[in-house]
């Protein structure tokens, strides 16, 4: 008899974990900006200053991060059931198991119920008492 195994998928959990160096890196980055005495001289498109585009390019990468967790997360099994409907579903399966496991239980007492009913008998009586 097997028992069932849920599936085992290997989750980059580490795209998870790297979101908040990610955003550490934003928040220093934009404070650094912040602090920064550097000035862009107008040309004919406004440049950025360095800590600007420092601050930029942690904000798109931290951006490509999120949007990479996200399409983990949207692609789990009943990721898109809102969290009340999840426990409605885990609920009924609950209900369901604590059926099965109560027929599991009367059926194992039928068995040895019949078993007892013909340890003394005959074959003749066993035909009898198990065609009943």
């Amino acid at each position: 008899m097997t028992i069932f195994q849920p599936p085992q998928t290997s989750f980059p959990i580490s795209a998870f974990e790297s979101l908040q160096p990610a955003l550490i890196k934003v928040l220093k980055a934009v404070h650094d900006a912040g602090d920064s005495d550097e000035l862009s001289v107008p040309c004919i498109a406004p440049r950025l200053t360095t800590a600007e585009g420092h601050s930029e390019q942690q904000t798109n990468e931290l951006k490509e991060r999120i949007a990479e967790a996200k399409s983990l997360i949207d692609a789990l099994p009943g990721g898109e059931m809102l969290i009340e409907h999840q426990d409605e579903v885990i609920k009924a399966l609950e209900q369901l198991k604590a059926q099965k496991t109560e027929h599991l239980i009367k059926f194992a007492s039928l068995g040895t119920a019949k078993s007892e009913l013909t340890a003394g008998s005959t074959p003749m009586q066993q035909d009898s008492v198990l065609g009943q």
